[in-house]
């Protein structure tokens, strides 16, 4: 009888997945305090370490992630490989792609609130360096003083070797390695800008002062509605061409009166004769603030008062008691 046995001294080995071990951060990624302050990128993953199974001739040749829970737009970014990559930058239902400044290409396409990213190495990255890659990505919001808060929820869906599928090998694994990414917003102080100074002029002659006065135009970062409010004021309840004032306070040279709810102000000078009898120059300041109801920024309205030696009147009393010029 004739006993034949196979000879598998030549047989490819197969290929076996890669194996990947490591933990999502589960970080904050939290809005800088300060207007126009960006905040810094969070890492995404920690930990990673890699494994070809197959030995050290093998590379890392791409891996996949998914976003979740996307919510503004161009100004999500996930850096990658010394280069920012918008989450939000295409329009639902389209493709994007692009180059890292190390070399890698890389593939986005969005649906609704999630983007699904594609990175590759046509060299192929060893272990280490793959490794490396995954435990720098780092998310950042750059919506710098109004990020949606809430959650973004990362997944590492694949990861592909170079021993490719041949004869029942595997060569991508998926890992589903997940984290979670809270972005935390922070309230900040509305902006209320500078003011126009307010002045009186006193000349030679007798004058007549007007009044003086404009809006307040505060702007908060979120969004949130305003008050306004004058340091030292009292209520008040005073009308003048049609606008409403709530507050006012009395100064040197006359009353500052306030709407605070439009940001209407008016300068209501003193008296012209008591005016016209102040010989020396001067100023003061009030303070304007404005509040979103938990911060308060406030800005100084200056007024000035030039004085002037005014011509004296000579006044002649006839017998019937009236002044004459």
């Amino acid at each position: 009888m004739d006993l034949s046995t196979s000879d598998t001294s030549n047989a490819t080995p197969q290929n076996s997945a890669p194996v990947l071990t490591g933990a999502g951060s589960d970080a904050s990624f939290r809005e800088a305090a300060g207007l126009g302050s960006q905040g810094a990128g969070v890492a995404v993953f920690s930990g990673i370490s890699l494994g070809s199974g197959d030995g050290a001739d093998q590379t890392i040749r791409s891996f996949s992630l998914s976003v979740e829970g996307l919510l503004d737009g161009a100004s999500e970014l996930l850096l990658l490989d010394g280069s920012p990559i918008s989450l939000g930058s295409t329009a639902d239902g389209t493709t994007t792609s692009g180059t890292t400044a190390g070399g890698l290409s890389w593939i986005l396409s969005v649906s609704g609130d999630t983007a699904t990213l594609t990175v590759t190495s046509a060299a192929g990255l060893d272990t280490a360096a793959a490794a490396a890659l995954l435990n720098g990505l780092q998310y950042q919001n750059t919506s710098t003083d109004n990020p949606s808060a809430g959650t973004r929820r990362f997944c590492l869906t694949a990861l592909q070797d170079s021993g490719g599928s041949a004869d029942g090998g595997v060569d991508t694994t998926n890992p589903n390695l997940t984290s979670s990414i809270e972005v935390v917003a922070v309230n900040d102080a509305p902006l209320l800008g500078s003011l126009a100074a307010i002045e009186l002029v006193d000349s030679n002659s007798f004058d007549a002062f007007s009044a003086g006065g404009g809006t307040l135009a505060g702007n908060d970062p979120e969004g949130a509605s305003l008050s306004y409010g004058l340091e030292g004021a009292v209520a008040a309840a005073a009308s003048f061409e049609g606008i409403s004032y709530d507050l006012s306070k009395a100064g040197a040279y006359g009353t500052l009166y306030l709407n605070s709810i439009t940001g209407h102000y008016r300068f209501q000078a003193a008296g012209d004769f008591a005016l016209n009898a102040i010989s020396a120059s001067g100023s003061e300041s009030f303070v304007f603030t404005s509040s979103d109801g938990s911060l308060t920024s406030s800005t100084p309205l200056l007024l000035t008062f030039s004085a002037a030696d005014d011509t004296p009147v000579q006044y002649v009393v006839v017998n019937d008691g009236l002044p004459v010029l």
